[in-house]
C-alpha cells in the first residue's frame, strides 16, 4: 500500500490512503499492515504537506493508540515525530540530522527522505527570499543543512547570487523575474 505511493511520489495519495486507513484499522478483521508501519509514512506526508498541525494532531492519536492496544510506536516513527517537532520550532539543524541518517529510515521509507528534504528546502528558499535581501553563507547553511559548494549550485538555481568575496548571498524576491526584453 504505502511503497506504491511512494515509489509514485504521490504523496497526497498516500496521506489520503494513511488517513483512511487510520480511520478503519479498528474495525478491520486482519489488517494488512500494522498501524504502526503506517505512522512514519503518514507523519511523512504531512511534512511533505506542511502541514504540522495535523502532524501534531496525529501525534497525540497515535499515543492514545499505543496506549489502548499496548504498542510500542517504532523507533522509526519516533524518528520521523522528532522531526516533525524540530521543524515545528524552525530548529532545521536537527530535522537534516535525523533525516541525513540513514541509519533512522528503512527501505520503504529511504525514497521519501530526499522528497522531504526538497519539501523542506524550497519553502525555507520562500521563507527567506521574503525575510532577507542578503544572507550569509554560515546561515544558508544552517537553514538549508548542506555543504559549501552543494547550496550555492543549489541557490543558483533559484535566481540567487553568491558573492565569494564577501561569502553572501542575495535572494531573489517572490513574484520577480528576468525580463529577456530588458
Amino acid at each position: 500500500m504505502i511503497d506504491a505511493y511512494i515509489t509514485e511520489k504521490d504523496y497526497t495519495g498516500l496521506l489520503n490512503a494513511c488517513e483512511e486507513y487510520e480511520l478503519k484499522y479498528d474495525t478491520l478483521m486482519t489488517p494488512i499492515l500494522p498501524l504502526t508501519q503506517v505512522y512514519t509514512a503518514y507523519l511523512g506526508s504531512y511534512i511533505i504537506a506542511d502541514d504540522l498541525h495535523s502532524a501534531r494532531f496525529l501525534r497525540k492519536r497515535m499515543l492514545i493508540k499505543a496506549e489502548t492496544h499496548q504498542w510500542a510506536l517504532e523507533t522509526e516513527t519516533e524518528t520521523m515525530w522528532q522531526v516533525c517537532a524540530a521543524l515545528w520550532k524552525t530548529d532545521y539543524n536537527a530535522a537534516y540530522h535525523f533525516l541525513n541518517d540513514p541509519t533512522h529510515w528503512s527501505t520503504l521509507i529511504t525514497p521519501m527522505i530526499s522528497d522531504i528534504l526538497e519539501s523542506i528546502r524550497e519553502r525555507v528558499v520562500l521563507l527567506l527570499a521574503k525575510a532577507y535581501t542578503t544572507i550569509t553563507m554560515d546561515n544558508v547553511i544552517s537553514y538549508f543543512g548542506m555543504q559549501e559548494q552543494d547550496v550555492v549550485q543549489a541557490l543558483s538555481t533559484k535566481g540567487w547570487t553568491y558573492d565569494s568575496t564577501t561569502k553572501t548571498f542575495t535572494t531573489k524576491k517572490l513574484g520577480t523575474y528576468d525580463d529577456p526584453g530588458d
